[in-house]
């Protein structure tokens, strides 16, 4: 077998740069995190405006009753990972702890569907490079409705713990 680095290329660096991200992700669902508002609302805007535009993509009945369900669903559990969440102040900082089994799951349902749909029709070796496949995915119902799970469950448990923080009987 010869490797063609027109589609290695491209290849290597979406892994690199989607391995980088579900690393980044499974860091921040495990353990004491700190609490930085800025910085969490600003990644709550981003996440936010990313799901405007996906929306706006494929306005077809199928992906809004998609969309719809996944952000009900990921909302739901983003309310029951908020009653499970600690807060925490100490000398080091201000600091808080989500549901572990909640976060991983979510981001493992989403990580599982996009890695299904890029390798079952995304690279085929010895093809050119082609962002198809990328177009492919987001336009899939069960792909939009897994990314509005995790969407709405990650800007419910965001907003949820930035507006926990600010009430004066919390313990930061």
């Amino acid at each position: 077998m010869t490797w063609d680095l027109r589609t290695l290329g491209p290849t290597a660096a979406m892994t690199v740069g989607i391995s980088f991200a579900v690393y980044r992700r499974v860091r921040r669902s495990i353990g004491r995190q700190p609490l930085h508002p800025i910085r969490m609302s600003l990644r709550a805007g981003i996440l936010a405006l990313v799901c405007l535009v996906c929306a706006g993509l494929h306005p077809t009945l199928l992906s809004v009753e998609a969309e719809i369900l996944g952000a009900a669903v990921g909302i739901a559990l983003g309310f029951y990972a908020l009653k499970h969440t600690r807060l925490e102040a100490t000398a080091e900082g201000k600091f808080y702890t989500p549901h572990p089994y909640i976060s991983l799951a979510v981001a493992g349902l989403f990580i599982g569907r996009l890695a299904d749909r890029l390798l079952s029709n995304g690279f085929t070796p010895g093809a050119p490079p082609s962002f198809r496949a990328i177009g492919d995915a987001v336009s899939n119902p069960v792909t939009l409705a897994l990314y509005f799970l995790m969407a709405g469950y990650h800007l419910l448990f965001t907003v949820g713990v930035l507006k926990l923080a600010r009430e004066p009987t919390a313990p930061i």
